[in-house]
């Protein structure tokens, strides 16, 4: 946990110093208000330098939660499902930006986001209610283990101290990142629940409540995507050998093992999409359009959009060419790559019009990070509308 809080996480420091100034408050009880008092302007300062540290990627996640409001607007009952913030959010986005109603701040923020960057907005947009009830019984449970920890009533010892501490630092972490994705989190904060509500003393009208939301943990852990990854481990690492071997220019072998590898994973979007864009390499084109259409019911993401956009161009189905590219754009407004590749489109198909359109969008769009391949592609266009 230590490790993890000092390697550049800034949600993970956070919640680490907290969890720090909350046991120091508990030991030196005799000073307890002037601990408060320090500890809370410490943790100000942390927090607005830690923002201030990294300010696009704080404006990043407020984009984030500004769009995904819309989501919640939209499922606030039942929810998108579990795991379907990453199958809907970029759809949402694209609707945004197609609106024309945007900051160019803004539009040089957005990128292909799977997250919420904040587990519990997450939890509650993809389960609706019941997600509302999951989030208020952790949030119960952290003001038992805090109130208890703070008067002593679970009693000292390290195994409690490390156990509070790994608790409260994921808890603060997951309010500005993605926590449970990754198993050793998850596994990490089921322990360390499971060993507080062992020692904690809940009202006795509370006691089901332990045996509920223990429950409500041991689910979060058999179905998180870490507990299939692990559970079906060698099926992945064989997908990871495939794409070793597409690196090393063996593509066709790559393609047999992907293509063997499709019965256990066909409800894997990322599996799915990295299928799809070598089927289309390897110009098998029309399953390379089914399997992409397939990745997007599990993983919305601009490449898979552009990669079908191209597909159809290469089946002369150029009207849904046209949507997938324009809907690839608008998901990622600020890839240079997205818009060059819809200009081509319509300068070869001879829509001179929308080119001549999509072009002057090019050369007056703000560059997020200046590279040889952006330059490229406005000297391209710029002497194609010299000519």
């Amino acid at each position: 946990m230590c490790i993890s809080a000092f390697c550049g996480s800034r949600a993970f420091f956070l919640g680490f110093v907290i969890s720090l100034w909350l046991i120091a408050i508990r030991y030196f009880c005799d000073h307890k208000r002037r601990i408060l008092w320090m500890g809370l302007v410490i943790v100000f300062i942390l927090a607005i330098g830690v923002i201030q540290l990294k300010s696009d990627s704080s404006l990043g996640r407020l984009l984030i939660y500004k769009i995904s409001l819309s989501i919640w607007r939209d499922h606030f009952l039942q929810g998108v499902g579990w795991s379907g913030f990453k199958k809907v959010y970029l759809e949402y986005q694209a609707a945004y930006f197609a609106t024309g109603h945007y900051s160019n701040k803004e539009l040089l923020l957005a990128d292909n986001t799977r997250f919420a960057f904040n587990d519990y907005w997450q939890v509650i947009l993809e389960l609706g209610v019941f997600g509302c009830v999951l989030v208020s019984g952790h949030c119960y449970f952290l003001f038992v283990a805090i109130k208890s920890a703070l008067s002593f009533e679970a009693g000292a010892g390290l195994i409690f101290e490390l156990a509070f501490i790994s608790c409260l630092t994921i808890s603060i972490a997951a309010c500005f990142t993605h926590v449970l994705e990754n198993l050793w989190a998850v596994c990490c904060l089921v322990t360390a629940v499971s060993i507080l509500l062992y020692r904690l003393r809940f009202p006795k009208f509370n006691r089901g409540f332990q045996l509920v939301y223990a429950s409500m943990l041991s689910g979060l852990l058999i179905f998180s995507d870490g507990t299939r990854r692990l559970y079906h481990y060698r099926v992945y690492q064989t997908y990871e050998e495939s794409r070793m071997l597409v690196k090393s220019g063996f593509r066709a072998a790559a393609l047999n093992k992907l293509q063997s590898l499709y019965p256990v994973l066909n409800h894997d979007g990322d599996y799915l999409s990295y299928f799809g864009k070598q089927l289309a390499y390897s110009n098998k084109t029309k399953l390379a359009v089914m399997i992409l259409k397939q990745a997007g019911e599990h993983l919305s993401i601009a490449d898979n959009y552009m990669q079908l956009g191209e597909c159809y161009y290469l089946l002369h189905e150029f009207s849904l060419a046209e949507a997938a590219y324009i809907q690839g754009i608008n998901m990622v407004p600020n890839r240079f790559r997205n818009r060059y590749a819809l200009y081509v489109f319509y300068r070869d198909t001879g829509q001179t019009k929308k080119a001549a359109e999509t072009g002057k969008g090019l050369l007056n769009l703000p560059v997020k990070i200046p590279s040889a391949i952006i330059k490229h592609i406005q000297s391209v266009v710029a002497q194609d509308f010299n000519k």
